[in-house]
């Protein structure tokens, strides 16, 4: 029913201006604009729902297992720490070696304080 919605609207508009008396130019326009608009909005609809498909279905599955793995184990899937413990193991995979994930947060730890050197006060804080 939802897909025909969008066929369905502008031709029940164009039968209802139809019948209406030729006076009411105005509401002619009115009436068949927005049901052109709700045409464009319904296929505007179906395409994102479609195009965004897999990557809600993979979100919904991280969900899933982000909630059991918080049931069994209290530790959830998605960390605060981003991808660094992903990029942590796949460094250990590769080199075999912590010295390369040392590596690794020493850079993260460069990169945080240069940020942090950066910042500015905000505007109003209590000094």
């Amino acid at each position: 029913m939802l897909l025909a919605l969008p066929i369905l609207v502008p031709l029940l508009t164009a039968i209802v201006l139809h019948l209406l008396p030729q006076r009411s130019r105005l509401l002619r326009v009115v009436a068949f604009s927005g049901s052109i608009c709700v045409l464009i909005a319904s296929v505007w609809k179906f395409a994102m729902d479609a195009l965004l498909f897999p990557l809600r279905l993979a979100a919904a599955v991280v969900g899933f297992l982000n909630f059991f793995s918080m049931m069994f184990s209290n530790q959830p899937l998605i960390t605060a720490g981003g991808p660094a413990p992903i990029i942590a193991s796949w460094l250990m995979h590769e080199y075999h070696s912590a010295r390369a994930v040392a590596v690794y947060m020493a850079a993260c730890a460069v990169v945080s304080l240069v940020a942090l050197a950066l910042l500015r006060p905000a505007h109003g804080a209590d000094e």
